[in-house]
């Protein structure tokens, strides 16, 4: 009865102020961009510090002194309830550590047609330090000189003329200098008694309050390597000398790859025995070795001898492993299974795995039987960090920790580590703060239904996260309600439920979800294959995030025997369907949704899918009992286009997660297993 008079008041409520926001403000979309470069495998850059732009703090004054400032995650953001006018913005960009990388400003005059913005980022911050050792390895020269020169960016060259110390019978040199933020060339000539006998080139980039440091070998009168191989180095006449083949200078990672050792000359005769080495370990023996490994930098060593004595050679070849010239058609990392131990001996808890989330640090929450389990990548491999349980179905929600008990579905909070987990089977729903430094959740609240309150409900949707304006929802399919929380740091508070009433249209609503902008939710009823959107009344008279429904209808006949979900981007939505991926997009004009565009083939059954950042790329997974797999699809101003499909055989997904800086996904099959694969470097 009281959840029937609260609905009522609300309803009124919805009547008079409608759902949209006052006519005197608008939603700014900022795109932030940067011209920074993460680090290849030549630049000497600080230890300890990422090059990659890992979050972005804004700040904006406006008209009659109205200010804003807000974190986030991502590069485009949408500021709300900004009052028309002229507001000057300015934003810097962090990395992992904390650490500024750079910085910018625009100013911007915002009407109700100039709703965009672009603020670039082209100022790097602060001061660092250099602290460079030179180490020619030979005290035996005397008259040792060594220049050393800087150029910046602007292509300014500049002799080093304090800072530098050499110890000549140490044979070695240090340099060490405080030079602003950015990108420098080291420049190197090594001179004994006035003749030149080294010196090279190297990258190096200072960020704020960092040290640069490293350790330069400077050979002396050497050959340098080509780009497929290096001359054999002997300190006998006859050594054996060769060059590695079959390998390009970047290949995929987890991908096998053959190697073959090519004899040019040398040994005294032609029977060569080989050992392969990756990294500094043997990995095999013979004429070729097959191998494949992780994203990175990597060299590979052959050593070749014959029976005769004096004649061990060897030769290297770096290289790297990468994706990027995929462009973003996944490779699968590895395959894991309930049971599997990490490379650390300890083991998975994947018995019937329901879902699986990234948390801000790259770290993967997954929801199991029973446990909920904490998991790093660490060199393209998945190892276990943390592990959460409690007492079994008898477990009780205020004094267990961890009341992870028939837990089957997760959303999170990245802005404040927040994590919420819902039991159906306990109906239960729990938040925690995740502590990243040391892998813990830490229970904040939880909420039990309870028929003699309003907070009470049959059964259990996965729940959505609304991270702006800190707000869980979550469907009783049996009962057909929307509920929905406020939560901060603290716990969570009860707000109101919406009925969406027991016609036929609403039979069993599940798969939730919320948009990109955390404006509209949408649900399915796969009975009557029809989605629904709500629109959300945030910024309303009365703080209260009830959802209005907006708009609902059922998708074509013949389009699909069962929709499975459904996602919105913004304007656009898209339906999973047993015949691909619907495509609509919203008229403003009507307040209605058209479908535009449909993308079958090669996909069908379409479970979920993901999409980065940028909305220019989205991986989906799709297929039968046979024909399960996971594609990668281009957005063109919100219009899909499927790329590439990339099968995964038996492994049928269930769910599928992407990480926070859109290089890694995470699938979870319905056969307690999970897959890692990976889309971008690092």
């Amino acid at each position: 009865m009281k959840r029937l008079l609260i609905f009522s008041l609300i309803l009124v409520v919805c009547i008079v102020i409608g759902c949209e926001y006052p006519v005197d403000t608008a939603t700014l979309q900022v795109h932030l961009t940067s011209p920074l470069q993460t680090k290849d495998s030549r630049t000497i850059v600080p230890d300890g510090e990422s090059l990659t732009i890992h979050s972005y703090a804004i700040e904006g004054s406006g008209p009659n002194d109205k200010t804003f400032s807000i974190t986030t995650l991502s590069s485009q953001v949408l500021i709300e309830g900004l009052v028309f006018g002229t507001w000057d913005i300015s934003s810097t960009a962090f990395n992992a550590q904390g650490t500024p990388l750079v910085t910018g400003s625009v100013s911007h005059h915002l009407t109700t047609t100039s709703t965009q913005v672009d603020l670039d980022l082209d100022t790097l911050v602060g001061n660092g330090m250099i602290d460079i050792t030179f180490n020619w390895g030979d005290s035996t020269f005397t008259g040792i000189v060594l220049d050393v020169y800087i150029t910046d960016q602007g292509g300014v060259e500049t002799k080093v003329t304090s800072g530098l110390t050499i110890d000549t019978p140490a044979a070695i040199a240090s340099f060490e200098a405080v030079k602003p933020a950015g990108s420098y060339e080291l420049r190197y000539e090594l001179f004994s008694n006035a003749i030149k006998i080294g010196g090279g080139t190297e990258a190096l980039r200072i960020i704020k309050d960092a040290t640069t440091s490293g350790i330069i070998q400077i050979s002396m009168d050497k050959q340098s390597p080509s780009s497929q191989g290096l001359n054999i180095n002997s300190l006998i006449t006859t050594p054996v000398e060769g060059t590695i083949s079959g390998l390009d200078n970047s290949i995929l990672p987890n991908t096998p790859v053959t190697a073959t050792f090519n004899h040019l000359k040398g040994g005294g005769t032609t029977d060569i025995d080989v050992r392969w080495y990756l990294d500094g370990k043997l990995i095999g023996s013979g004429k070729t070795v097959e191998f494949s490994t992780y994203t990175g930098i990597h060299r590979l060593d052959a050593v070749a001898k014959t029976a005769l004595a004096g004649s061990m050679g060897s030769v290297s070849l770096p290289f790297s492993v990468s994706v990027d010239g995929n462009r973003g058609i996944p490779v699968i990392l590895e395959t894991i299974r309930q049971g599997d131990y990490d490379d650390r001996s300890n083991q998975f808890a994947l018995n019937q795995a329901s879902d699986c989330i990234f948390l801000r640090d790259g770290k993967i929450l997954v929801a199991s039987n029973n446990a909920l389990q904490l998991c790093e990548v660490v060199r393209d491999k998945l190892q276990v960090v943390s592990t959460f349980t409690d007492s079994g179905a008898t477990s009780n929600p205020e004094i267990e920790s961890y009341p992870v008990y028939g837990v089957k579905w997760l959303a999170a909070d990245l802005f404040d580590d927040i994590v919420v987990t819902v039991s159906p089977a306990k109906k239960t729903i729990v938040i925690y703060r995740y502590d990243a430094s040391s892998n813990n959740l830490i229970k904040l609240d939880y909420r039990v239904s309870n028929s003699e309150t309003d907070e009470f409900w049959e059964s259990m949707s996965n729940p959505v996260v609304d991270p702006i304006y800190n707000y869980i929802y979550f469907l009783d399919p049996y009962e057909s309600w929307i509920v929905y929380y406020s939560y901060d740091l603290t716990g969570m508070t009860y707000i109101g439920a919406t009925f969406l009433d027991y016609s036929e249209e609403f039979d069993s609503p599940n798969q939730f979800s919320i948009s990109s902008d955390d404006q509209r939710t949408v649900f399915v009823t796969p009975m009557t294959n029809s989605f629904h959107i709500m629109k959300n009344t945030i910024g309303s008279l009365y703080d209260n995030p009830e959802p209005c429904l907006e708009f609902a209808t059922s998708i074509p006949d013949g389009s699909t025997a069962s929709l499975q979900g459904a996602k919105i981007m913004f304007q656009h939505l898209y339906t999973f369907e047993a015949g691909g991926i619907g495509h609509y997009l919203k008229d403003n004009s009507e307040l209605i949704w058209n479908r535009a565009t449909t993308v079958d083939t090669p996909i069908h059954d379409v479970k979920d899918m993901v999409i980065d950042d940028a909305f220019e790329k989205g991986w989906l997974i799709s297929g039968g009992s046979t024909d399960c797999g996971v594609s990668l699809m281009n957005f063109i101003s919100g219009v899909p286009q499927h790329v590439s499909f990339v099968p995964t055989g038996n492994f049928s997904a269930i769910k599928i997660a992407l990480s926070p800086n859109n290089s890694q996904l995470c699938l979870l099959g319905n056969n307690s297993n999970l897959m890692l694969l990976r889309v971008a470097d690092d």
